[in-house]
Protein backbone atom coordinates (compact mmCIF):
# COMPACT_ATOMS: atom_id res chain seq x y z
CA UNK A 1 0.00 0.00 0.00
CA UNK A 2 2.87 2.38 0.73
CA UNK A 3 4.30 1.91 -2.80
CA UNK A 4 0.92 2.48 -4.44
CA UNK A 5 0.36 5.59 -2.30
CA UNK A 6 3.72 7.06 -3.28
CA UNK A 7 3.06 6.41 -6.96
CA UNK A 8 -0.34 8.09 -6.72
CA UNK A 9 1.15 11.08 -4.91
CA UNK A 10 3.82 11.54 -7.57
CA UNK A 11 1.27 11.24 -10.36
CA UNK A 12 -0.82 14.01 -8.77
CA UNK A 13 2.24 16.24 -8.60
CA UNK A 14 3.20 15.82 -12.22
CA UNK A 15 -0.33 16.47 -13.47
CA UNK A 16 0.29 20.13 -12.56
CA UNK A 17 3.58 20.50 -14.44
CA UNK A 18 2.49 21.11 -18.02
CA UNK A 19 2.87 24.90 -17.86
CA UNK A 20 5.92 25.10 -15.61
CA UNK A 21 9.36 26.00 -16.89
CA UNK A 22 11.06 22.63 -17.64
CA UNK A 23 14.30 23.20 -15.65
CA UNK A 24 12.32 24.24 -12.56
CA UNK A 25 9.19 22.10 -12.63
CA UNK A 26 11.05 18.97 -11.53
CA UNK A 27 12.63 20.80 -8.59
CA UNK A 28 9.22 22.04 -7.44
CA UNK A 29 7.78 18.54 -7.77
CA UNK A 30 10.74 17.14 -5.86
CA UNK A 31 10.27 19.60 -2.99
CA UNK A 32 6.66 18.39 -2.71
CA UNK A 33 7.64 14.73 -3.02
CA UNK A 34 10.40 15.04 -0.41
CA UNK A 35 7.80 16.23 2.11
CA UNK A 36 5.14 13.71 0.99
CA UNK A 37 2.94 16.79 0.54
CA UNK A 38 1.07 16.13 -2.71
CA UNK A 39 -2.23 16.11 -0.83
CA UNK A 40 -1.87 19.75 0.23
CA UNK A 41 0.68 21.34 -2.14
CA UNK A 42 0.82 21.75 -5.91
CA UNK A 43 3.37 23.02 -8.40
CA UNK A 44 2.99 26.63 -9.60
CA UNK A 45 4.27 27.57 -13.10
CA UNK A 46 7.24 29.93 -12.76
CA UNK A 47 10.19 30.56 -15.07
CA UNK A 48 12.52 31.88 -12.36
CA UNK A 49 11.64 30.15 -9.09
CA UNK A 50 10.90 26.78 -7.58
CA UNK A 51 7.25 27.57 -6.86
CA UNK A 52 4.65 25.60 -4.90
CA UNK A 53 1.18 26.46 -3.58
CA UNK A 54 -0.53 25.33 -0.39
CA UNK A 55 -3.94 24.56 -1.83
CA UNK A 56 -5.98 25.16 1.35
CA UNK A 57 -4.66 28.61 2.25
CA UNK A 58 -3.54 29.81 -1.19
CA UNK A 59 -0.02 30.51 0.11
CA UNK A 60 2.46 30.53 -2.78
CA UNK A 61 6.13 29.93 -1.99
CA UNK A 62 8.47 31.18 -4.72
CA UNK A 63 11.89 29.83 -3.78
CA UNK A 64 15.37 30.37 -5.19
CA UNK A 65 16.23 27.11 -7.00
CA UNK A 66 19.87 27.56 -5.93
CA UNK A 67 18.90 27.37 -2.25
CA UNK A 68 18.15 24.43 -0.02
CA UNK A 69 14.34 24.31 -0.08
CA UNK A 70 11.80 22.25 1.83
CA UNK A 71 8.17 22.11 2.91
CA UNK A 72 7.49 21.86 6.65
CA UNK A 73 4.45 20.55 8.52
CA UNK A 74 4.41 22.00 12.02
CA UNK A 75 3.36 19.34 14.54
CA UNK A 76 0.92 21.20 16.81
CA UNK A 77 -1.94 21.29 14.29
CA UNK A 78 -3.87 18.93 12.03
CA UNK A 79 -2.05 18.00 8.84
CA UNK A 80 -2.09 20.86 6.36
CA UNK A 81 -3.37 23.42 8.88
CA UNK A 82 0.05 24.81 9.91
CA UNK A 83 2.63 24.65 7.13
CA UNK A 84 5.66 26.45 5.89
CA UNK A 85 8.26 26.63 3.14
CA UNK A 86 11.86 27.11 4.20
CA UNK A 87 14.65 28.32 1.92
CA UNK A 88 18.28 28.58 3.02
CA UNK A 89 21.16 29.99 0.99
CA UNK A 90 24.81 29.06 1.28
CA UNK A 91 25.46 32.59 2.55
CA UNK A 92 23.22 32.09 5.60
CA UNK A 93 20.07 33.82 4.37
CA UNK A 94 16.94 32.09 5.71
CA UNK A 95 13.41 32.60 4.37
CA UNK A 96 10.27 31.05 5.82
CA UNK A 97 6.75 31.44 4.41
CA UNK A 98 4.09 30.19 6.84
CA UNK A 99 0.32 29.65 6.71
CA UNK A 100 -1.67 28.69 9.81
CA UNK A 101 -5.39 28.07 10.16
CA UNK A 102 -7.00 29.06 13.45
CA UNK A 103 -10.24 27.56 14.76
CA UNK A 104 -10.80 30.71 16.81
CA UNK A 105 -10.47 34.28 15.62
CA UNK A 106 -6.84 35.34 15.32
CA UNK A 107 -6.03 39.02 15.61
CA UNK A 108 -3.09 40.51 13.79
CA UNK A 109 -2.03 42.74 16.66
CA UNK A 110 -2.00 39.85 19.13
CA UNK A 111 0.18 37.77 16.82
CA UNK A 112 2.62 40.63 16.43
CA UNK A 113 2.96 40.98 20.19
CA UNK A 114 3.55 37.24 20.61
CA UNK A 115 6.14 37.15 17.82
CA UNK A 116 7.98 40.19 19.12
CA UNK A 117 8.10 38.67 22.60
CA UNK A 118 9.49 35.40 21.24
CA UNK A 119 12.24 37.19 19.33
CA UNK A 120 13.21 39.26 22.36
CA UNK A 121 13.28 36.18 24.57
CA UNK A 122 15.47 34.31 22.11
CA UNK A 123 17.75 37.29 21.51
CA UNK A 124 17.89 39.50 24.62
CA UNK A 125 20.18 41.96 22.80
CA UNK A 126 17.67 42.50 19.95
CA UNK A 127 17.48 46.10 18.81
CA UNK A 128 14.19 47.07 17.16
CA UNK A 129 14.19 48.82 13.78
CA UNK A 130 11.32 51.05 12.59
CA UNK A 131 8.56 49.15 10.79
CA UNK A 132 5.28 50.55 9.50
CA UNK A 133 1.84 48.95 9.28
CA UNK A 134 0.97 48.44 5.60
CA UNK A 135 -1.98 47.49 3.45
CA UNK A 136 -0.98 45.24 0.54
CA UNK A 137 -3.61 44.14 -1.94
CA UNK A 138 -6.31 45.24 0.49
CA UNK A 139 -4.82 43.19 3.34
CA UNK A 140 -3.58 44.89 6.50
CA UNK A 141 -0.12 43.68 7.48
CA UNK A 142 2.32 44.35 10.28
CA UNK A 143 6.07 43.85 10.54
CA UNK A 144 8.60 43.72 13.33
CA UNK A 145 12.30 43.83 12.49
CA UNK A 146 15.42 43.70 14.62
CA UNK A 147 19.17 43.64 14.60
CA UNK A 148 20.41 40.66 16.60
CA UNK A 149 23.78 39.00 17.17
CA UNK A 150 24.68 35.40 16.33
CA UNK A 151 28.14 34.11 17.23
CA UNK A 152 29.27 37.70 17.47
CA UNK A 153 28.01 38.57 13.97
CA UNK A 154 25.31 41.24 13.39
CA UNK A 155 22.19 39.76 11.79
CA UNK A 156 18.98 41.32 10.46
CA UNK A 157 15.75 39.46 11.24
CA UNK A 158 12.18 40.27 10.23
CA UNK A 159 8.71 38.89 10.90
CA UNK A 160 5.76 40.07 8.80
CA UNK A 161 2.19 38.92 9.42
CA UNK A 162 -1.30 39.18 7.95
CA UNK A 163 -4.66 37.60 8.74
CA UNK A 164 -7.25 36.73 6.08
CA UNK A 165 -10.30 34.92 7.37
CA UNK A 166 -9.24 31.95 9.47
CA UNK A 167 -5.77 31.89 7.97
CA UNK A 168 -2.71 33.68 9.30
CA UNK A 169 0.22 34.29 6.96
CA UNK A 170 3.78 35.10 7.93
CA UNK A 171 7.23 35.73 6.53
CA UNK A 172 10.32 35.15 8.64
CA UNK A 173 13.53 36.44 7.08
CA UNK A 174 17.07 36.42 8.48
CA UNK A 175 20.33 37.50 6.83
CA UNK A 176 23.77 38.67 7.85
CA UNK A 177 24.03 42.46 8.11
CA UNK A 178 27.54 43.49 9.01
CA UNK A 179 27.11 47.10 7.85
CA UNK A 180 24.44 49.65 6.94
CA UNK A 181 24.43 48.65 3.27
CA UNK A 182 23.85 44.98 4.09
CA UNK A 183 21.06 45.90 6.50
CA UNK A 184 19.37 48.07 3.88
CA UNK A 185 19.64 45.27 1.32
CA UNK A 186 18.09 42.76 3.76
CA UNK A 187 15.20 45.15 4.37
CA UNK A 188 14.61 45.60 0.62
CA UNK A 189 14.81 41.89 -0.15
CA UNK A 190 12.50 40.86 2.68
CA UNK A 191 9.99 43.61 1.81
CA UNK A 192 9.92 42.44 -1.81
CA UNK A 193 9.36 38.82 -0.72
CA UNK A 194 6.48 39.83 1.54
CA UNK A 195 4.86 42.04 -1.09
CA UNK A 196 5.10 39.29 -3.70
CA UNK A 197 3.61 36.71 -1.34
CA UNK A 198 0.64 38.93 -0.46
CA UNK A 199 0.11 39.88 -4.10
CA UNK A 200 -0.01 36.19 -5.05
CA UNK A 201 -2.52 35.56 -2.30
CA UNK A 202 -4.84 38.47 -3.09
CA UNK A 203 -4.70 37.83 -6.85
CA UNK A 204 -5.95 34.30 -6.30
CA UNK A 205 -8.74 35.46 -3.98
CA UNK A 206 -9.97 38.30 -6.23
Amino acid sequence: MRTVGCALALSLIFLNLANADPPLRSTAAQVIADASAADVFEVVPDTEHTAVRHTRSGLVCRLDPGNSNRIVFYPDAARGEDVGCESRSGAGETIKFIATRYTVEATLDAQVLITEDLIRRQFPDAQALPAATQTIGGVRTRTVQFMITRAGVPVYTRASMAVVGQWSYALRYTAGATDAAATARAERVSAALWNAMLNDLTARRS
